[in-house]
């Protein structure tokens, strides 16, 4: 997978929740790291903390509800972010789990199949 980009994230956010795969570009079927934070102020600053960590350079989430807004406020400044149509990173029917739809949502970002919003 030809990518122009070097580590990036997924972010699976939900209303409590942020769940985090991170892929390097040149192992991008292997996790490199995960996490799970809260949306909380403290949870957002291990966020970053833990982005700024695995040398995160372009983080990617998808725009469902309004729950996106704040994550996107805390990573932004820090990274380059994509926001993403929540159509372009949705798993087949049957197939949800915060994990894998972070990691599609970072596998995406790296092959440059996201349709952005």
């Amino acid at each position: 997978m030809e990518s122009l980009y070097g580590t990036v994230a997924g972010l699976d956010v939900h209303k409590k929740t942020v769940v985090v795969v991170v892929l390097q570009s040149v192992q991008p079927d292997q996790d490199y790291a995960s996490g799970i934070f809260g949306t909380t102020q403290f949870g957002m600053q291990e966020l970053v903390a833990f982005l700024r960590q695995h040398g995160i350079t372009h983080a990617a989430m998808e725009s469902t509800a309004q729950y996106w807004r704040p994550v996107w406020m805390a990573l932004e400044g820090e990274f380059t972010l994509t926001l993403a149509q929540a159509r372009s990173t949705r798993a087949r029917r049957g197939r949800k789990w915060d994990t894998a739809d972070a990691r599609r949502i970072a596998k995406r970002l790296l092959s440059g199949d996201l349709t952005v919003s």
